[in-house]
């Protein structure tokens, strides 16, 4: 782990949520491309589509954001709060129902383009969750599995690269277990524990290679149902996240029942989409 502060035209910019979040997008991008090339698609219609589905992903991973990891209180705070983060199963969950709005207006094959970004998108999950490890992100509850994780308590400003021992840069892991008496204040590391990021960062790239396949094998067949691939991934990627829900440190900021709020929601997806993607494959195949 190496968590960073970047240091901009004389102004500190807090952890670098921002450069790990353009680099999962720019690689998202550059496989986008890549499946569009080899179906000879319209470049400008997929490129506008990209533009959408970016700018609903992050309204909706702020929106869930506020919902279920943050302290924001009333609707106001929930829908215009942008200092809380993002959370990329808002993006997932939003992101093609406003992308599909937008498919529809411009009379456009939503269902394949869905299907051809798709890879794309967990691909750029998975470095996205790699900068997450690095930064401290969304790190998991305290644990005494020999793979345990001790984040630092501080990071280095850059271009300097002189550790920032600044209150408002502790990073969450410490403060984690500060809040639940895992280490002491002098501590310089956090608590062993998990590496949830790198959980997801695994699986995510198992789903990778199996939603390439698929829709390899979807392209090759004739009258090619596509909606295939995007419901398996949606319903893929909520159950990787209800998973590793379970290892979350902030998972306990909002608890129903016996599991999250986030997870009943997965829940729900992963049976409708599972649904959906039988439905479609069966149609398909038989």
């Amino acid at each position: 782990m190496f968590p960073i502060h970047l240091n901009i035209f004389g102004g500190t910019k807090g952890f670098y949520e921002g450069l790990y979040f353009a680099i999962a997008v720019a690689i998202a991008i550059g496989f986008a491309f890549r499946l569009a090339r080899s179906e000879k698609l319209n470049k400008d219609d997929f490129m506008l589509l990209l533009m959408v589905a970016l700018i609903s992903g992050v309204v909706g991973g702020n929106l869930f954001q506020n919902l279920f990891y943050s302290d924001a209180t009333g609707l106001k705070d929930v829908l215009t709060d942008w200092e809380n983060g993002f959370s990329i199963t808002g993006a997932v969950v939003i992101g093609p129902f406003l992308t599909y709005l937008w498919c529809k207006w411009k009379k456009l094959n939503y269902w394949k383009l869905f299907a051809l970004v798709v890879p794309a998108i967990i691909l750029g999950q998975a470095a996205g969750r790699l900068g997450c490890f690095m930064n401290g992100d969304g790190h998991g509850t305290a644990t005494e599995v020999p793979w345990a994780v001790e984040f630092p308590r501080y990071g280095y400003e850059v271009p300097s690269f002189k550790l920032k021992e600044d209150e408002r840069y502790q990073s969450d892991a410490w403060k984690y277990s500060i809040r639940n008496g895992l280490v002491n204040e002098n501590a310089t590391k956090s608590a062993p524990v998990h590496p949830s990021q790198l959980y997801e960062l695994f699986a995510d790239l198992i789903l990778f290679a199996l939603l390439l396949k698929l829709f390899n094998t979807i392209r090759a067949r004739k009258n090619a149902r596509w909606q295939i691939v995007p419901f398996a991934y949606v319903g893929g990627y909520a159950l990787i996240r209800f998973l590793i829900e379970f290892t979350r440190a902030d998972r306990e900021l909002a608890q129903g029942a016996s599991m999250s709020q986030m997870q009943w929601i997965l829940i729900f997806v992963f049976i409708g989409s599972v649904f959906l993607f039988l439905r479609e494959y069966k149609k398909q195949f038989n």
